[in-house]
């Protein structure tokens, strides 16, 4: 086995530095500009003879894993607020997270459903 000399342990171990400094920056950059506004909205209808007529043309809003912070703010959310109450929806669903830390969550309460928000 060949010994490595310190000039290429510098070198690949200084090497390795800046990838995990470009990986780390990336994935942050991802994660806190990129990744909170890729909002999907998602359209289905469900065909199942055993649902009650009641459910018929019932539309069911899902809303999940907002994740409210200072990296994204409650002004943020208005956007998808609008978007959800434009639907007209007869059920709203918040899952997944929708804080973290110590934000607040007033900003979802301006979401309207006609039959109920869970």
């Amino acid at each position: 086995m060949k010994q490595l000399s310190r000039r290429q342990f510098l070198k690949g171990a200084a090497g390795a530095s800046i990838l995990g400094l470009l990986a780390t920056t990336c994935g942050f950059g991802y994660a806190r500009y990129i990744e909170p506004h890729m909002i999907d909205t998602i359209s289905l209808t469900i065909h199942d003879a055993q649902l009650p007529a009641l459910f018929d043309q019932f539309k069911i809003a899902q809303f999940s894993d907002v994740h409210l912070s200072h990296t994204f703010p409650a002004k943020d959310v208005e956007a998808v607020v609008k978007k959800i109450n434009a639907e007209s929806p007869d059920l709203i669903v918040f899952t997944g997270d929708l804080v973290d830390f110590q934000a607040t969550i007033e900003e979802h309460e301006k979401a309207k459903a006609s039959c109920s928000i869970w």
